[in-house]
């Protein structure tokens, strides 16, 4: 068996400089946020603390754990909330809901098109490490079927119009449950397609989302959750 097919079963540091330094990502130093190196035609994205490595196209645009706070800081900054309130959305990503890295083909904030059909795109990979230790007797099914509700609530951005069952897949040869979503925008002209995939370690849910509008860019994620290599 290709340990890199995705199999279905039956259903079941410290942050850059930034230009307000009142905030800093204060990350458990044991757990490592991992970094990118670039190897010929492709990035890849190491975690030796979770064991696993992605390999994303190099002309893909990356975002690590310094930059996705940086960004976060930023639109922080933007909110009518106090100084207090941000620090505590930055603490809460960097030791309760960790951003780990993202990647997308195009620029951030950019519309290119893309696909056959020339809609408006820009596929995202997202992969978080959420600490779960302070429940130990829960399951990462417990956990995903949290997310299915806040799929269907609209607490992910959109509410989902279409949500699956929770079911698992193997990726590299290891166990994740998985979901699946719709959710119809702009009246119905256009689909977000999202998958989840979920496996617990070390006490952190290890939380892989993929988000595309169009079936091709569904379809590259795809390839990039497929050749997923986890230790």
């Amino acid at each position: 068996m290709d340990k890199n097919n995705i199999i279905h079963f039956s259903n079941s540091k410290n942050m850059k400089e930034n230009k307000n330094e009142l905030f800093k990502s204060i990350v458990d130093t044991k757990v490592h946020v991992g970094s990118i190196v670039t190897d010929n035609d492709f990035k890849i994205y190491k975690n030796n603390y979770f064991g696993f490595e992605m390999k994303v196209p190099n002309n893909w645009i990356t975002l690590e754990h310094e930059d996705l706070v940086r960004f976060a800081l930023e639109n922080f900054n933007r909110l009518n909330i106090s100084d207090t309130e941000k620090k505590q959305m930055i603490e809460a990503m960097t030791t309760d809901s960790i951003s780990l890295f993202s990647a997308t083909p195009f620029p951030r904030g950019s519309k290119q098109p893309y696909g056959s059909n020339q809609k408006l795109d820009n596929p995202s990979l997202n992969c978080t490490a959420q600490k779960v230790i302070m429940h130990p007797n829960k399951t990462s099914l417990d956990f995903m079927e949290g997310i299915v509700e806040n799929l269907k609530s609209g607490n992910m951005g959109f509410k989902y119009d279409e949500v699956s069952d929770v079911h698992s897949v193997i990726i590299s040869g290891k166990r994740f449950d998985s979901i699946e979503g719709k959710a119809f925008i702009n009246a119905g002209r256009d689909t977000v397609h999202t998958k989840c995939y979920s496996t617990l370690k070390k006490g952190y849910q290890l939380l892989i989302i993929t988000s595309s509008i169009t079936e091709e860019g569904s379809k590259d994620l795809d390839k990039l959750v497929i050749n997923l290599v986890l230790s």
